[in-house]
């Protein structure tokens, strides 16, 4: 992926805004010997990562370190809910040596400039039915059945449609894999028993309740055995009538502390889970200072092509 960074940085071709109301973009010819018309410039506009527009330049003719002004002939919305991109892609028109016919040599993107409108949202919320049997509280409604054990101050069953979403108790987590240049700090992180932090429950109770929704409250402590608690927090679960679960903590790192690798809540799936559907970057991994060679749009992709293998560990994946 860093190639494809670089290989973006130094395109023979740059695309630069001008007026994107009026579909107006100014295209620069970097090559110091050739003009443009090896290339077959084309274009498309997508609703919410859903091809809407498309086209191609035609005829476009740039004479080396030379610029051109084109007009892109899409429509746009003046206001709606939906995110709109314009797509620039150059491509390879016929084979050469080192690359055939529609290799993609750059492409350029850019946001549209759509009023942004808030779409409505019903405020029909479903009724749940709550039920608690000892520890077990269930909450049932019309396309879910949620099972939260007030002993373990966690979700047992989390469902979609009645089918699992989970297969063990979701648990907060501090841990991650070291990456090469964690390989000093990583000792201070075990000696705290980062590697091995367990939640302790110290109440668990439902705060509030009504037929739209229910609030359960957990005071916990997470840390390694034989070690003090890496920190305190209170976990606030909030289900709504649609399923909806919503999380609200608040926690206090112990002071002294090396800071944490990082801090989130660990769910596992029940194993066939791979499909992952996204809107945002892509197609592959990329980061804050890592974006060059992405563009936004839906991708459809599994677990397993997510991962980066690196020679050394490394953090990857990301999107």
């Amino acid at each position: 992926t860093g190639l494809l960074e670089l290989k973006k940085i130094i395109a023979p071709v740059k695309v630069e805004a001008v007026n994107l109301k009026k579909g107006s973009v100014k295209i620069t010819n970097l090559y110091d010997f050739i003009d443009l018309s090896n290339l077959s410039i084309g274009w498309k506009v997508e609703k919410d990562g859903e091809t809407v527009q498309q086209g191609e330049l035609s005829n476009l003719s740039v004479m080396p370190q030379e610029s051109a002004i084109v007009e892109i002939p899409y429509s746009i919305p003046s206001a709606c809910s939906s995110r709109y991109f314009l797509t620039i892609f150059c491509l390879q028109k016929g084979d050469t040596t080192w690359a055939g016919k529609g290799y993609e040599v750059t492409f350029e993107q850019f946001e549209l400039p759509v009023e942004k409108v808030q779409a409505s949202k019903c405020q029909c919320v479903p009724s749940i039915r709550v039920e608690q049997e000892g520890y077990q509280l269930t909450i049932e409604g019309f396309d879910f059945i949620h099972v939260f054990d007030l002993y373990e101050g966690n979700f047992t069953k989390i469902t979609k449609d009645y089918v699992d979403m989970i297969e063990q108790l979701p648990k907060f987590n501090v841990w991650r894999a070291p990456t090469d240049n964690d390989r000093n700090v990583k000792h201070k992180w075990m000696e705290e028993g980062y590697e091995r932090a367990k939640t302790r429950v110290y109440s668990s109770k439902v705060t509030n309740c009504s037929d739209k929704s229910v609030e359960i409250t957990v005071d916990f402590s997470l840390g390694g055995y034989i070690k003090l608690p890496i920190l305190h927090g209170t976990a606030i679960w909030t289900i709504d009538g649609t399923g909806e679960i919503t999380l609200k903590l608040n926690a206090k790192v112990r002071e002294e502390l090396v800071f944490l690798p990082r801090f989130g809540l660990q769910l596992v799936m029940p194993q066939g889970t791979e499909e992952v559907e996204y809107f945002g970057y892509g197609p592959h991994e990329n980061y804050i200072d890592k974006k060059h060679s992405v563009r936004k749009g839906k991708y459809l992709t599994t677990v397993d092509e997510m991962f980066e293998n690196y020679v050394r560990p490394q953090e990857n994946g990301s999107r």
